[in-house]
C-alpha cells in the first residue's frame, strides 16, 4: 500500500510540475533558456517527451 500512495504523490507532482510549467509557459514569465532547462530538468526527473517547442 505505501508503495503505491508514494508512486500517487510522485505522479501528483510530476502532473503539478508540468502544469506549472505551461501557465508560465503561456504567460511567458519564463525567459525562454530558463523554460528549457526546467523542462530538461523534468525529462530527466520523469524521463518524460519534450512539450515545448523551443
Amino acid at each position: 500500500m505505501g508503495k503505491s500512495h508514494e508512486l500517487n504523490e510522485f505522479e501528483h507532482s510530476k502532473e503539478h510540475l508540468w502544469h506549472e510549467l505551461k501557465q508560465r509557459r503561456s504567460k511567458r514569465t519564463v525567459h525562454p533558456r530558463n523554460s528549457r532547462e526546467l523542462e530538461e530538468i523534468l525529462q530527466e526527473e520523469f524521463h518524460l517527451k519534450p512539450i515545448l517547442n523551443l
